[in-house]
């Protein structure tokens, strides 16, 4: 097999699967950028929408962004570099996932919440 020119795109980016996310939200860990970001597709223009409907369960590190078209609660990890040894990452990749199910949980509260 051929050694891959470059990275593809997304590479550096963990998708974590949870079953009470609907098609449109996402869950990913960015490691080079140290987010881990509760993604809404397409709602990068209504972070007051978001606001609205998650604002009262977040927690005060917890940020309303855009990434991209896409609107996001982000919090902040260390980077991790997938060019180095796991070993030497384990602790700051354990906080990753403690830190994506900080965000499930947030999402879990908010998408109760009847907005109508």
């Amino acid at each position: 097999m051929k050694k891959p020119i470059s990275k593809p795109a997304g590479a550096g980016f963990i998708p974590f699967k949870a079953s009470s996310l609907p098609p449109g939200v996402e869950l990913i860990h960015k490691l080079p950028h140290g987010n881990v970001d509760l993604q809404f597709h397409g709602k990068g223009q209504q972070l007051d929408q978001l606001r609205q409907q998650f604002g009262s369960f977040a927690d005060e590190d917890m940020s309303f962004e855009t990434a991209s078209k896409s609107g996001c609660i982000r919090l902040r990890v260390p980077p991790l570099d997938t060019t180095q040894a796991f070993s030497s990452q384990v602790e700051n990749s354990l906080l990753g996932i403690i830190t994506a199910t900080r965000l499930l949980g947030l999402y879990e509260k908010g998408s109760k919440q009847d907005l109508g």
